[in-house]
């Protein structure tokens, strides 16, 4: 019917549908990636007089994004932000309806919501997005998730030198402002900043958002979790932890400013640790014994616990009747791009890739490299 659509994807635009006047047909969507969006438009009410006076979320001509997913789109990648607390800024988390098909993959950051999606100085955590996201819109985590064949055609070819620019870029910054920071401790914001924050303040849930109704900007039932979404927690989460990264960086005029003088006058660290609220009631599990104490090894290990052996996991363990204790996010595995980023930390990557790949030691992990270089040479 239409005979120049074979020449027309043999130079690879496969997003041309030919649509005769009067005709609708369903589009298909190969695609789409967003970075931290929000479910709500319009002016915010506080939280507060929500639960007491019975308001909506917002006031506005505008109603809430429907976040159920459509058929239509084949893939659904979003990266979200765990320490954003604007109330105006809940995530817009996707939901997969019954059948169907989307392949969704959703994961959580650290960081508030232009952490995750830029626009900040120090670039270091958004660049651990952009590179997941890379990943996910060259088509490599479809492609392992899916054990399909993948046809570059339909997706984004990247220059594979493109985030090194990026990592040098934000490497010359630092010098200008020490001290540089590793894989996963770039400076995290403090977004709850006045005025925003006459909004009202909310710590967000992930693995535990409820189903809203896209017409009251209320949700509709407290006994209805959204289903489906497909959510991950991102390996520098846990790097962050395990490292003594910092909590959100105050400003100068902020509270925390003033805790940080008092503990380093009581002989204690002065940094605030960096330990997500949202993740509060998530235990994670990845081979070590101090995630719950205040003082933590300065270095990521990987071996000796049977835990170790499978990629980390966060289990939950806090009271919610509409979620059972056990409840899993699991860790996302990381991806070529994300690799290619990482491995300029040395001091970290090879743990870092150990752990996230399940693997008890970086001893293994390095056997496996050397037997997929050999397979690939023997190729």
């Amino acid at each position: 019917m239409y005979p120049l659509l074979p020449v027309l994807r043999s130079f690879g635009l496969t997003h041309i549908v030919p649509i005769r006047e009067n005709e609708q047909r369903d589009v298909p969507i190969r695609a789409i990636g967003c970075w931290d969006t929000v479910g709500a438009l319009g002016i915010p009410i506080n939280p507060v007089l929500q639960k007491h006076l019975g308001l909506p979320s917002f006031l506005h001509e505008y109603k809430w994004l429907d976040t159920r997913l459509s058929d239509n789109i084949e893939n659904a990648f979003q990266a979200l932000a765990l320490d954003e607390h604007r109330a105006p800024f809940s995530p817009a988390v996707w939901e997969k309806p019954t059948g169907n098909h989307t392949f969704l993959r959703q994961t959580w950051f650290p960081g508030a919501h232009s952490n995750v999606g830029g626009s900040y100085d120090d670039t270091s955590t958004a660049d651990i997005s952009l590179a997941w996201m890379m990943d996910q819109l060259s088509g490599e985590s479809a492609k392992h998730a899916n054990n399909m064949t993948l046809d570059k055609k339909d997706w984004i070819e990247f220059y594979d030198d493109y985030l090194d620019t990026q990592q040098e870029l934000n490497r010359v910054w630092y010098q200008g402002h020490p001290p540089a920071r590793g894989w996963s401790l770039g400076t995290i914001y403090n977004s709850f900043t006045f005025p925003q924050s006459l909004a009202g303040r909310v710590v967000r849930t992930p693995g535990r958002y409820r189903v809203t109704n896209s017409l009251t900007c209320a949700q509709k039932n407290d006994c209805v979790l959204m289903k489906d979404t497909h959510e991950f927690i991102h390996a520098s989460v846990r790097a962050r932890v395990d490292l003594g990264g910092t909590a959100s960086e105050p400003e100068p005029r902020n509270w925390t400013r003033f805790v940080q003088w008092l503990r380093k006058l009581l002989g204690r660290d002065g940094r605030l640790l960096y330990r997500p609220e949202s993740l509060q009631y998530w235990k994670l599990h990845d081979g070590h014994k101090h995630h719950n104490e205040f003082s933590i090894n300065s270095r990521l290990t990987t071996g000796g616990a049977d835990e170790s052996v499978r990629a980390p996991w966060w289990e939950w363990i806090g009271k919610d009747a509409l979620l059972p204790s056990g409840r899993v996010l699991n860790e996302d595995r990381l991806g070529r791009f994300e690799l290619q980023l990482l491995r300029h930390h040395e001091d970290v990557a090879a743990e870092i890739e150990a752990s996230n790949k399940g693997l008890a030691s970086v001893e293994e992990l390095r056997r496996v490299q050397e037997r997929v270089a050999r397979r690939s040479v023997t190729v």
